[in-house]
């Protein structure tokens, strides 16, 4: 009761009303997470397959030029395979313009890990929160109950 009054709550709506504007809050941080999350492991796909590219650019280009093609295949297959898979990759995000800047998509990456613990410790706060005015709740709840079973006591007494 003194915790409800400290804050302001003047009346179990206000708290239940609190609680209610918290979890919507809660749940769009938390559809953020998700959206942030996603959006970084993409980054991170896109980031790791333009490394692969570039680091085996050289042997797939000596390979294309190579005259024994078979030979320097067979000598360097990891490295093809591994090229040609991050060109289809790339290729697919990127068909109809140039190649981004890998310390562009790198700085963006950190942007997003920022914004995404941001949002993370935003949620924690707020779950604090949210636990905090769901305590005072049912503790009024009880409270309120165990008054009016007193009084309903005592009006029956009066009846008999």
């Amino acid at each position: 009761v003194i915790y409800a009054k400290e804050h302001g709550y003047d009346s179990i709506s206000d708290i239940d009303n609190e609680h209610k504007s918290i979890n919507d809050k809660l749940n769009t941080l938390k559809e953020e997470r998700k959206n942030l999350s996603f959006e970084l492991k993409e980054y991170n796909q896109i980031i790791r397959n333009m490394a692969i590219y570039y680091a085996n650019k050289k042997t797939y280009k000596e390979y294309k030029a190579s005259s024994d093609k078979e030979k320097y295949k067979c000598e360097h297959k990891i490295e093809i395979a591994d090229y040609e898979e991050a060109y289809k990759f790339i290729k697919a995000k990127y068909s109809k313009g140039k190649l981004p800047d890998i310390k562009e998509l790198k700085c963006k990456r950190d942007l997003l890990k920022n914004n995404l613990q941001d949002i993370k410790e935003q949620i924690k706060k707020l779950s604090n929160k949210e636990k905090e005015i769901y305590t005072v709740r049912v503790n009024m709840g009880e409270i309120l109950n165990k008054v009016y079973e007193k009084n309903m006591g005592k009006n029956h007494s009066k009846e008999i």
